[in-house]
């Protein structure tokens, strides 16, 4: 999926309304999803948007120097999220931020 954003509160109302919708849906299996895109593009934005569709009302900051944090959905799953910048050596250090999604059992 590729969508481009003219702002910042449109990139949060967008993955907002993403987030709404993958939280009615019934996931068998853990939901990845890639971000990736220079400094300055939005990544951390759109987590933002994304984690306050599932009922996160805590202050988002990205992960870079700590790698990942862990984020309650308000229906008890667990999100995390990834910032691979520094993870992988050379071929994979662009600035790449990975969002996890596990259904609780």
């Amino acid at each position: 999926m590729k969508f481009i954003s003219k702002s910042p509160k449109e990139t949060m109302a967008r993955a907002r309304i993403l987030a709404e919708k993958l939280s009615k849906a019934s996931l068998k299996k853990p939901l990845i999803i890639g971000l990736t895109g220079d400094l300055g593009a939005g990544k951390t934005t759109f987590v933002k948007g994304f984690v306050r569709g599932f009922g996160v009302r805590k202050k988002i900051m990205s992960p870079t120097f700590i790698i990942m944090r862990k984020l309650r959905a308000r229906d008890g799953r667990d999100i995390y999220h990834i910032d691979a910048y520094r993870v992988g050596g050379p071929k994979n250090s662009r600035n790449d931020e990975r969002h996890v999604t596990f259904n609780r059992r």
